[in-house]
């Protein structure tokens, strides 16, 4: 996997100093190399590899998704200065293949009544349940997102 901390010193000594919007510092898994790296305002960074080297392992890390160790920072704040959910709403992963299994989206749920109030909730019309949920797939060549709010 390269990521623009390849370019990095391993020192990071400056890694606090400025105001990045996301700051990674030794993020790490059981199965995911150290990595570290921020991005301002406006950055992008590309993180591509071979397929299994950590791309998505690294992207669900920095979501809070997998057990992880390191130093994550959105706008100055720590990760572990927030509870979970409130990290998992300033901070989204979406994969590359959605995780529905059924062709509708009602088809998800054992009893749609039981879930419609909460679709309504999210601001989804009733007949959301018959959206079809299969058969969407990203435009060739995209892989994962992580968007930070």
């Amino acid at each position: 996997m390269t990521t623009q901390a390849d370019a990095l010193p391993a020192d990071r000594s400056d890694f606090r100093t400025g105001n990045p919007l996301l700051s990674i510092h030794e993020l790490r898994t059981h199965l995911l190399k150290p990595a570290s790296f921020s991005l301002s305002v406006g950055e992008c960074i590309a993180i591509q590899g071979p397929s299994g080297g950590g791309k998505t392992l690294l992207l669900r890390a920095i979501a809070d998704l997998d057990p992880n160790e390191g130093i994550v920072c959105l706008d100055g704040r720590d990760r572990t200065a927030m509870s979970g959910p409130e990290w998992r709403r300033l901070v989204g992963y979406l994969p590359a293949e959605p995780g529905w299994w059924a062709d509708t989206v009602g088809e998800h749920f054992t009893d749609w009544r039981a879930a419609a109030w909460i679709a309504r909730d999210l601001g989804f019309p009733e007949d959301a349940k018959d959206w079809r949920s299969r058969g969407y797939r990203p435009v060739s060549g995209c892989g994962s997102r992580l968007s930070a709010h």
